[in-house]
């Protein structure tokens, strides 16, 4: 009898786990969509920035936004972490008194610190600005940009604050509804309204002060509202000490990673002009760009991992990690060929022929290959995580960072924009490898199938070779007419080839019927696929 209600209960635990997994997947689905649309956005944004301003001017505000990227991860003190640690963990326990200490604790300390930041930075505005700028005119500018931009600082650290709110107390989709669609919409919006109405460079600063104190009423009001009443009468429990003693050794590592992702454009900024920074920033985000493809895997790879380990399938962990990294590699691969062989076309295309220059096409493609890797091995963070070697992590982050630093110094004297371009390559698949290395090294998955990988690489340069000589022989002219078709057929001659060459085994259609379990309707791709397996 005690046996069968052992057996009783394990039923019972694992059916509680397939339904949080199943949860937590749906949300997973909603947070792909989302990235992909504020991507799509917020490059959207840049592209009316660079096109409209020019480079000088855009350069000035990718400077600005640098600054301020930086400042507000030293205010947030990793505190988001924090958040989203303590509250999932009060929940679980429902203790409404923690949950609501959790949340207002790093208000409590940031929210003054945030409110003196702000107001340094607007007094010392004209001195920081001296630092990047090479004439009085571009100085004035400059103090323009971070004048407006400082008023964001308290906003953005609070804004952050409820993100991680909203993603202890497992409300995703307010953050998805919120970060990637309300603010993406709002930018873009202000930004084109502001730039039709003829507004100089501060109309543009403006617009994203205002998306970010819009953005953080709007979600002020949707948590009280929505998901946690701030307000109530519950009377906190506040644990600062415990709280710090958490968060502080994760504000090391947000702070490499926001060295990496915003050094690189502020150390131009310091030796080289804002013309120079406006090149780079065309190139960086569109390579950047090609990482979407690994961050949105990983929004579905990271829950499943979790239930997986939950219920011991270390197998079935090896198999998801081995299938999504090779799916990542099939949807990027295309996208990084065009990167490396038309450079100079996609940059003339997207932001006109003053943005085309030796050293942009070189840093595009240079900056594309880097982050095609980092979104192939980005999956390996995520196990590091579920295994509990978060450690591990942070110190390749922190190596990173500094091999960053000490590159950008080094090579950006002599070298401009390729020297940028360079040294935040080395740094992002150094990053990466370590992370794989680490994998690999306490349990032995290594994620890469070099069978498959063959396969995509003769279909890519297969696929791209007979579209671009078909073009060539009929003499059409390069343009967005001719273009786009010649970008469809393309990739769909790819994906054909694929699947004509087998690259998909019985493992891609395990992972699908995993996620189909979710309740994401993708039945008849499934079956599609089906078909293709070797």
């Amino acid at each position: 009898m005690p046996k069968n209600k052992g057996v009783e209960s394990a039923n019972l635990n694992t059916s509680e786990t397939d339904k949080n997994l199943k949860i937590v997947v749906k949300g997973a689905g909603l947070i792909f969509v989302g990235l992909v649309f504020s991507k799509i956005l917020t490059y959207f944004y840049r592209l009316i920035v660079a096109r409209y301003y020019g480079p000088e001017d855009y350069g000035l505000i990718s400077i600005g936004l640098s600054v301020i990227g930086v400042l507000v991860v030293i205010l947030v003190l990793g505190m988001d972490v924090g958040i989203v640690r303590y509250v999932s963990e009060y929940k679980a326990k429902k203790d409404e008194k923690k949950i609501k200490g959790s949340i207002l604790a790093p208000f409590r300390i940031s929210l003054p610190l945030s409110i003196a930041a702000a107001i340094l930075f607007w007094v010392f505005s004209p001195h920081i600005a001296g630092i990047f700028a090479k004439d009085a005119a571009t100085q004035l500018s400059l103090t323009i940009i971070f004048h407006v931009f400082s008023l964001t600082i308290p906003f953005t650290v609070m804004y952050k604050f409820l993100l991680a709110a909203n993603s202890g107390l497992q409300k995703i989709k307010y953050n998805v509804y919120t970060d990637n669609i309300f603010y993406s919409i709002i930018l873009v919006s202000t930004a084109i309204l502001f730039s039709f109405l003829g507004f100089n460079i501060g109309g543009i600063a403006w617009s994203y002060t205002i998306t970010v104190i819009v953005s953080f009423i709007f979600i002020f009001w949707s948590f009280n509202k929505k998901v946690f009443n701030i307000f109530s009468g519950v009377k906190p429990i506040f644990e600062n000490q415990k709280f710090l003693k958490y968060s502080i050794p994760l504000f090391i590592g947000s702070t490499a990673s926001i060295v990496i992702g915003s050094f690189d454009t502020i150390i131009l900024g310091v030796f080289t002009t804002a013309n120079d920074v406006g090149f780079y920033n065309a190139a960086l985000p569109t390579a950047k760009f090609i990482a979407i493809f690994g961050a949105a895997f990983s929004a579905l790879f990271a829950p499943i991992v979790i239930g997986y380990k939950t219920r011991k399938m270390n197998r079935n962990i090896l198999t998801l990690y081995r299938t999504l990294t090779k799916w990542i590699f099939f949807v990027g691969f295309p996208f990084v060929l065009l990167l490396v062989f038309f450079s100079r076309n996609i940059l003339n295309f997207l932001f006109g022929p003053e943005y085309v220059s030796a050293p942009t096409i070189f840093s595009l493609s240079i900056l594309g290959v880097a982050f095609f890797i980092e979104s192939v091995l980005i999956l390996a963070y995520v196990i590091l995580f579920s295994i509990d070697k978060t450690k591990y992590r942070m110190v390749n982050i922190i190596l990173a960072a500094l091999i960053n630093i000490i590159l950008n110094i080094v090579l950006i004297p002599h070298y401009g924009i390729l020297g940028a371009a360079i040294s935040t390559s080395i740094s992002v698949i150094l990053a990466v490898s370590l992370d794989s290395f680490f994998v690999w090294k306490f349990t032995r998955m290594f994620p890469l199938d070099f069978r498959a990988i063959f396969k995509s690489v003769f279909a890519g340069l297969s696929s791209l070779t007979l579209v671009f000589l078909l073009y060539r022989y009929v003499e059409l002219p390069l343009s967005i007419i001719t273009f786009l078709p010649a970008l469809f057929s393309y990739l769909l001659l790819y994906f054909v080839l694929l699947l004509i060459f087998r690259a998909l085994d019985r493992n891609d259609i395990y992972i699908l019927t995993e996620i189909e379990k979710s309740g994401i309707r993708i039945k008849f791709i499934r079956r599609f696929f089906k078909r293709f397996v070797r």
